[in-house]
This record gives C-alpha cells, structure tokens and sequence, in this order.
C-alpha cells in the first residue's frame, strides 16, 4: 500500500466422476503437525509446464477441496481434490462447454457447498453453487434475466446466510442475500431507488450480523450493519460527501472501520454493539492504517510511513494497537527506529498471538510475533540469516499452526511451516531445486491435508498437498 493512496488464486487423465458422498471432516482433538516434509502433487492437471494455476482454494468440508483451474481443453473451471485414497481430484463441470472458460471465481463455502460465480454463456455472470457432483453444480438464480450479467460480488457468509451486491438492471447494484435456492435468493434492500445504485461494498461479518458500506444519493458513504432478525438495515456511521469509508474490521462486539476524509489521511473509528454508537480514536497521516487484525480484544495493524507519523514524529510503517479507546491507540513498538519503518505485514493469528513479517533493519524481512505488547513483540526466527532476509509471505493460520513462503539459500521461495517457536519452523523439501523457486501459495486445510499452489519445474503451477494430522495419527486413514 502506497503512503498518501492507500485507500483503495491429478487432472486425472479422464474426469472420473466424484463421490457425493466424501469422507466426515475430521475433527480429532489435540495439536496438529505436518506429517514429514514433502508435499505430493495432486495431479498434472494441465500437463506440462503452462501449468492449470490453481486459485480460490476453498474448503468444502467433509474432506472436499473445491478450487479454479485451467487444463487447457475446457478453460478455467471449477474442479475438486479429496485428498488421497479417494476418487482424487476432478473438473466438477465444464460449465461453459468447451475450450471457452465460464470464469468461476469468488468461491466462498456454506454449509458444504461451495457457492461462486460462473458464466455459461446463457445467462451472464451469476450465481451457482456445487455439491461436488457435476449434477448438483448447479445455476442458483439468473438475477439479470437474460445473457446480460448481474455479475455478483463480496460474497460473505453470515449465520447460514450467503450475502452478496449484485445489479439486476431494476434496482442498480444493491445488497442481496441468498439461501441457495432461487425463491430465496432475494434483494434486501434497495438503498437508493430505481435504477440507481448504492454500491455496497465492503461486506464483513461481524458476528451474526452483516456490516457493509454504501454511498447515498448524494455520494455520501454510509456504514450499515443487517441479519435476518433485524426489521431492517440500521445504519452506524455516515460520513461527508466525498469521504471513502474502509476495512470495517470486528473485534470481538466492537467494529472497527477507516473513515478516509482525503488521500493522505485516514481516521480510525469503532462503532459497538448493541447500541450502534461510533467513537472516533486517532487520525493517521502518510501511510493508511493496515492489515487491521482482532487478537485477544484488541485490534493490531500496522501505520504511518514516509517519515509522516502521527503528531508529526519520524516513525515510519510499524505496528500499531487500540482497544477502543483513544487513550488505547497507540504505537507497539518501533522495529525500526526512523522514517522507514519495519513494514509490518501478512498478518495472521495462531495460538493467541500475532505472525507477521517484518525488517527491523538488522536482520532482512523476517518472521515476528506479537502479544499486542512492546515486551511480547519479537522475532521467532531468522529464515535466512544475515541481511537479505527469508520474506515471509502468504501466512495462514491453519489448526494453529503457521504455513506460509519464504525464502531458503539455493532454492528461493519453498514453503514453511511452523508452531510459532524457533526450533519448530522450518522449510518444506525444496519442490524445484533445479529452478529458482516453487513459488508456493494458497495455502487451505481441507480433511487430512494442507493443500496449495506450486511448482516443481517439469509441471507448471499445479495442486499439492502435504499430509496433516494430530500428531498421533501421522498415518494416512484406511480409504
């Protein structure tokens, strides 16, 4: 994010057919390792290297992966891996026959189906969901009659009910919500009237509630929250003309949001349940706040940059926390002392504390850890020692365990993994040793494996997957 602009992804030979009836999720207590150090490849699914590039890795429970790839004879389409000892990994449904892609994209997961948008060339981008069978892949409402597309967006799940902002040509784009069935997938509200749109954007679950941003007729943006007990949307923040509301982000029963007077300055918010009520806590200058993240009750994120911090101090990008107070926002801890800051970034949370990836001008771009404390913030472990640093990139939490690229000597970018303690972080085998790195990505669990993007050199970008279990059962269950 740029400092004073910040606002603003085994094709088996044949396509054998998947078992609707997948393996139970396993749900084994106790702490999870990787089995071993190297990942399999789950099929060549465009043989050779252009690779099929994998994308939207969703978990579709009870041992399904649903993802996007291309195998160069249908186009990109939506495909399945159930890991190994099962039918394996399949195209779902060339849902646009032939070489032409029908574009699925936005794959969200809700009560094990997977729910995206896809185009077949009949009724414009839409709404469809899948069972992981062909025939239950499924078109779940031509909202824009016709070839023309409503081209649904922020596809948010919110206590078994799938959100989403979408133009049926009547209302504009507006809010819309959906049960999976054509009769009750429906517009909840059409905030400016006619043809018109309010633009709903940034769509977040905040508990059992929906929080979402709009603009007015008057190009004023507004901060809603809905569920499906409210009589209606209630509004929580609106702000002047011309501002861009941002990052609504829950912690816990408090909300917080950006509220973006101008390009080089944002103001930091919170709005609380139950009574609505929004209370300004700090306004930032140079580099917006980012990366804002919920740990223990209260919000992480990194800000400042280009020697503009707040108050007018040097301090550039470092981490920062609030707990919803003004008096409680305030600076962590300065990583790098000066204008350039440490750049915290990939934030995620595993066991009760912050990962994140920063320089602290000694040791390269590493991985560190944070309590929300100055004393509790610290460097786990040093990828590569010495000052090119192991840039740890991607980071996902998964069972409380960390995976994640990063950088090794000899072998570029491979992936990682670890508990969150030195000597319990360490790198994959190395898929492409013959090349400059595997570039992997995307890491998601699903049932016994954590799946993800690579390649190995011989195969271009393709799915693999490294076995992950409780650490006592680090043997493959009977199929």
């Amino acid at each position: 994010m740029s400092s004073g602009s910040a606002v603003l992804a085994l094709l088996l030979l044949s396509t054998p057919a998947v078992s609707a009836e997948p393996s139970p999720e396993p749900q084994a207590p106790g702490e999870w390792r990787p089995c071993g150090r190297s990942a399999s490849l789950r099929g060549d699914i465009a043989p050779g290297l252009p690779g099929s590039h994998p994308r939207e890795l969703v978990d579709g429970l009870r041992g399904r992966l649903f993802f996007t790839a291309d195998d160069g004879v249908h186009g990109r389409e939506l495909w399945m891996s159930s890991g190994p000892g099962t039918p394996g990994t399949a195209l779902v449904k060339d849902i646009l026959p032939g070489p032409d892609t029908s574009a699925p994209s936005r794959l969200v997961q809700m009560g094990g189906t997977a729910y995206f948008v896809a185009n077949d060339g009949e009724h414009g981008a839409e709404l469809w969901k899948s069972d992981g069978t062909a025939e239950g892949t499924l078109l779940v409402k031509d909202v824009r009659l016709g070839a023309d597309s409503a081209s649904p967006e922020e596809l948010t799940v919110v206590n078994g009910v799938l959100y989403f902002t979408a133009d049926d040509e009547t209302h504009g784009r507006e809010l819309w919500k959906s049960d999976g069935t054509p009769e009750g997938t429906l517009l909840v509200y059409d905030f400016v009237p006619g043809p018109a749109s309010s633009a709903p954007n940034q769509l977040t679950a905040w508990g059992r509630q929906l929080a979402f941003v709009t603009r007015d007729a008057e190009a004023r943006p507004l901060l809603w929250r809905t569920d499906s007990v409210l009589p209606g949307p209630l509004p929580l923040f609106r702000a002047a003309p011309g501002t861009t509301l941002l990052t609504p982000t829950p912690v816990g029963n408090r909300l917080f949001f950006l509220s973006a007077p101008e390009a080089s300055q944002a103001e930091l918010y919170v709005a609380e349940q139950p009574s609505g009520r929004s209370i300004y806590l700090r306004r930032f200058a140079g580099l917006f706040p980012h990366h804002l993240t919920a740990l223990n009750g209260l919000l992480l994120f990194g800000a400042g940059g280009s020697g503009r911090g707040y108050d007018g101090d040097e301090a550039g990008d470092e981490l920062w926390r609030s707990d919803g107070t003004p008096q409680g926002t305030a600076r962590v801890v300065d990583l790098f002392p000066g204008g350039a800051g440490s750049n915290p970034g990939a934030f995620t949370v595993a066991s009760g504390r912050l990962f994140f990836g920063a320089d602290d001008g000694i040791h390269g771009r590493e991985l560190w850890t944070s309590d929300g404390s100055a004393e509790g913030t610290r460097l786990v472990v040093d990828l590569m020692p010495g000052a090119p640093g192991g840039e740890p990139e991607g980071l996902v939490s998964l069972q409380n365990r960390l995976f994640f690229s990063a950088r090794v000597p000899g072998a570029g970018r491979v992936a990682w993994t670890s508990d969150g303690s030195p000597e319990n972080t360490w790198p994959l085998e190395a898929l492409a040793p013959d090349v400059d790195e595997s570039a992997p990505g995307e890491f998601m669990r699903s049932g016994w494996d954590v799946f993800f993007s690579a390649t190995d050199g011989r195969q271009g970008r393709e799915l693999w997957s490294l076995p992950f279990r409780p650490q006592d059962q680090c043997v493959p269950p009977a199929p």
